[in-house]
């Protein structure tokens, strides 16, 4: 239940605050897109031809930069509004750069982490193919559970607190089994999802592309809501209910 009513508190706070939401979402995701309109023009891009495509990869390299930077500024910028009530004054985000850099180190240094648990399923994989999946499997699960076990650094990175391993560790002590309901709640979404725009671009795919970028800017948000929530649960002992 414990997972059920995160995932729930995460939807409710991007719904009841879509304003908001725009308001520090919408102009960095356009000048991403403008950087892309500009860095990536249309071609047919022969992947036998190996100028070409190293040609095409420092525009590519550069957009997903570009994308990196700016979904960072709106993480930053929301956990800030929703943890620290710091409400958008216009329709440009405050650009808070030190706590940017700090989330974007952070996130790496958790992604290696979580990462570290991949790595006994890959040799147990490659030692014993026949078992592979099931090791691979395991150590998915585990790389998931380390994860989100740390992730409460992020939300904190993007509030200007500084937490160690340990402390986010403790902090989040007896939360595995809500991990994983939030990620099978997840899985079910996504799933439900595919189906239907699948559904949709069969009968009218504009309507399909326009209903994807919307969702996917409002899953977008609740999955970064979900961090938030967590940290605010775990970390500052705020309600759920």
């Amino acid at each position: 239940m414990q997972g059920f009513k995160i995932v729930m508190h995460a939807f409710r706070m991007v719904w009841n605050n879509l304003k908001e939401a725009l308001q520090i979402s919408l102009i960095p995701l356009l000048i991403v897109g403008a950087v892309a309109y500009v860095l990536l023009p249309s071609f047919d891009l022969d992947v036998s031809d190996p100028e070409a495509v190293a040609q095409a990869l420092q525009p590519l390299l550069l957009v997903w930069l570009a994308w990196i930077i700016v979904t960072t500024w709106i993480f930053v910028s929301w956990h800030r509004y929703v943890l620290l009530e710091e409400y958008p004054t216009g329709w440009m985000p405050a650009l808070h750069l030190s706590q940017i850099l700090s989330y974007l180190g952070h996130g790496l240094m958790i992604g290696l982490v979580a990462g570290l648990a991949l790595v006994p399923g890959a040799v147990f994989a490659a030692a014993s193919p026949t078992l592979g999946s099931i090791f691979l499997f395991i150590g998915v699960i585990g790389a998931i559970l380390i994860f989100y076990r740390l992730v409460p650094m992020l939300p904190a990175a993007a509030i200007g607190r500084r937490m160690k391993f340990a402390e986010v560790w403790a902090a989040t002590e007896g939360a595995n089994g809500t991990i994983v309901t939030i990620i099978l709640i997840l899985i079910v979404i996504q799933s439900i999802l595919q189906l239907a725009f699948g559904t949709l671009a069969a009968i009218a795919p504009m309507l399909e592309v326009i209903a994807s970028m919307g969702f996917t800017f409002f899953l977008g948000l609740v999955n970064v809501s979900i961090l938030t929530t967590f940290y605010g649960h775990y970390v500052e002992g705020r309600s759920i209910d």
